[in-house]
């Protein structure tokens, strides 16, 4: 099985699947120093060239494929990534999951668990696509496999192991730009945004009510600052139920909505997958009979932890749960929420121990073939985001949807924008980020960004302002912050801080136009 973004390739008649869409690659392609372009097989990126003895890609269920690299070539992409932007081990050769000089890459969508440091991983969008860059150009290897992998690479060569699924793969080569254009034009291209989604956004864990939530709205307007988004976390929901809101402390949303859109900022509200496991709750009761959540083995929904507690996690994979979860967001709609915050969608399971996400041996439709977790893990955020994205489009065809996800995979850049997540509040978890948006617009997803100051930690001053002035470069720019973390509005920092980080945000708006 092999899901993506983009649509499923043809097969050809003899059996050679993505023939057709690689055709598409190869059209205006051409290597520095040779005739020809792209090439569906060869040695770079760990794709043996015609003849060679190594036959260990083509067993079944899974394989590895390894080769050189050139002289001088710098890897890259792969997704969100802890590592440098240059994802090159050192000295080394194959030889197993160590070796020395050997840098691995594991491709397998995670929740490091409330913070992550330069050097972990992995982390929540892993995307199969490895870049090689030289001064006369760039090689592209997109493998269409959403199975776990590791990826090793050293400084002669490059290996990548598929746990399973089928080893599909195309290879561009030309200027960066060229083959980054040819991977979009298969794996589908980012929609033009929301002007507002542009512009700059407040989020913290720890709005509790909707007067904080005004008096945020209001303390922009006090200092004389522009303010697109307000972001809603998981304070504003009833009991932490996804798609809810709580009457008590945010007894009226929709005006709170409305006063704030008039003066030109929108609510984007938080949305789990995980869907409380209660019998008492409607979503629970019409997901059940639906059919719509993932099952284990016995055909029961697959439990695991969420914020309201035990929960139930919709099958994606399938194409009636993804209309029955796109109506849901005609909740938000009603009460005047203009955007999506996908979060816990690798997907994550609150736990203590073991791998926080499903079982492996959890079952999934997947578009009616029907496989086990193991397959399906890495695309379920991007599934989500695919549902999310139709939902806001089918109840407002006029506006164009704003979804922002902390996981995905190939082709995710087609229905929403990407943050790093929960990155820490350091000089280094700054530096990293760097590397780590680099990584995500080499691997086609261009509408990324932090979280200013780091979710988790408390910045001093003068942190907070060097992570801001990244941040209104960026394509994505919100500070938000763990509940833990001290407040982080512009009003909470001294002079002359105060003053620069108006300054700053002023300057994202005079960009706007560029």
């Amino acid at each position: 099985m092999a899901v993506t973004g983009a649509e499923r390739p043809r097969r050809h008649p003899r059996g050679r699947g993505g023939q057709r869409h690689a055709g598409r690659l190869r059209r205006g392609l051409r290597r520095p120093g040779r005739r020809g372009g792209a090439r569906r097989r060869g040695a770079r990126h760990g794709v043996p060239p015609a003849g060679s003895p190594d036959r260990r890609w083509r067993r079944a269920g899974g394989g590895r494929v390894g080769g050189p690299r050139g002289p001088g070539e710098r890897p890259a992409g792969l997704g969100g990534r802890a590592p440098p932007a240059a994802l090159t081990g050192g000295p080394g050769g194959p030889g197993g999951p160590g070796g020395p000089g050997v840098a691995n890459h594991r491709l397998w969508n995670r929740d490091p668990g409330g913070s992550w440091a330069p050097g972990d991983g992995p982390l929540y969008c892993s995307i199969p696509v490895l870049l090689g860059l030289h001064g006369d150009g760039a090689v592209l290897a997109f493998y269409e496999n959403p199975s776990d992998a590791t990826v090793r690479v050293a400084q002669g060569w490059a290996e990548l192991d598929f746990a399973g699924g089928m080893l599909r793969h195309y290879v561009a080569a030309g200027p960066l730009p060229v083959v980054l254009d040819r991977y979009t034009a298969l794996t589908g291209r980012p929609p033009l945004p929301p002007r507002w989604a542009l512009g700059y956004h407040q989020s913290r864990w720890g709005y509790r009510t909707e007067e904080e939530v005004q008096a945020v709205a209001d303390g922009f307007r006090a200092d004389g600052l522009p303010l697109s988004a307000l972001h809603l976390d998981i304070d504003h929901l009833d009991r932490f139920r996804v798609f809810t809101v709580d009457r008590v402390r945010f007894p009226d949303l929709p005006g709170l909505a409305d006063r704030l859109a008039a003066r030109g900022t929108r609510l984007v509200a938080i949305v789990d997958p995980g869907v409380a496991a209660d019998p008492g709750d409607d979503l629970y009761r019409d997901g059940l009979s639906g059919g719509h959540f993932v099952t284990g083995p016995d055909g029961s929904p697959a439990g695991g932890g969420g914020w309201p507690g035990p929960v139930a996690y919709p099958d994606f994979t399938a194409p009636a749960t993804r209309r029955w979860w796109a109506g849901q967001y005609r909740r938000l709609a009603e009460h005047g929420i203009a955007g999506a915050w996908h979060d816990m969608n690798e997907p994550t399971s609150l736990s203590l121990i073991g791998d926080r996400t499903l079982p492996p041996d959890a079952r999934h439709d997947a578009e009616g073939r029907g496989a086990d977790h193991r397959r399906c893990h890495n695309v379920y955020g991007l599934l989500m985001d695919r549902a999310g994205w139709e939902g806001l489009t089918a109840l407002r065809p006029d506006r164009r949807p704003f979804v922002l996800s902390r996981s995905g995979w190939a082709g995710v850049q087609r229905w929403a924008w990407n943050w790093t997540g929960d990155a820490e509040s350091t000089w280094e978890g700054l530096a990293q980020q760097v590397a780590t948006v680099v990584g995500m617009g080499l691997s086609g997803v261009a509408f990324t960004g932090p979280d200013v100051g780091g979710f988790s930690g408390a910045p001093d001053p003068e942190l907070y302002l060097r992570w801001l002035e990244l941040s209104v470069l960026l394509p994505f720019c919100r500070t938000h912050s763990a509940l833990s973390s001290p407040p982080r509005e512009p009003w909470r920092f001294p002079e002359p801080y105060r003053t620069a980080i108006g300054r700053l945000v002023r300057l994202r708006y005079r960009l706007l136009p560029y």
